[in-house]
C-alpha cells in the first residue's frame, strides 16, 4: 500500500512534519508527564526494550533508568531526525545502554 502526504508519494514524513510532530510531543509531555504511560510497560532492571518508531526519544530517558547497566534500550526508526534527535539524547545525557537504529521502512535488523 502506497502512502502519500499532500498528495505525493512517501515512505517517511518530511523533515518538517517530524519538527512540527516534535514540539507537539514536548507540549503534550509538560501536561501529562511520561511516567505514568511507561509504567504500564512493566519494565524491569536488565530488560531489553525494543523503542520501534521511537520519534525523538521521548521515552528513552525513563526507559534507560528503569532497565539500568545490564539493559539495553533499541530506539529505531525510520526518519533519520529522529535517529539524530535519538543520538543527540545519548550524548546529552550519556547514556550508555542506548542504541539508535534506523530502519530500512518496515526492515532493521539488531546486532549487538
Amino acid at each position: 500500500m502506497k502512502k502519500y502526504f499532500c498528495g505525493n508519494e512517501m515512505d517517511k514524513m518530511p523533515n518538517i512534519a517530524f519538527r512540527i510532530m516534535s514540539i507537539m510531543f514536548k507540549l503534550k509531555d509538560i501536561f501529562a508527564p511520561i511516567d505514568n504511560r511507561i509504567k504500564a510497560f512493566g519494565i524491569k532492571k536488565n530488560f531489553v526494550v525494543i523503542d520501534y518508531g521511537c520519534g525523538p526519544g521521548r521515552y528513552l530517558e525513563k526507559a534507560s533508568q528503569l532497565v539500568g547497566k545490564k539493559g539495553k534500550v533499541y530506539a529505531i526508526d525510520i526518519h533519520k531526525l529522529a535517529i539524530e534527535a535519538v543520538e543527540n539524547k545519548i550524548k546529552k545525557y550519556g547514556f550508555k545502554n542506548v542504541l539508535p537504529v534506523l530502519a530500512n521502512g518496515y526492515s532493521c535488523s539488531l546486532y549487538d
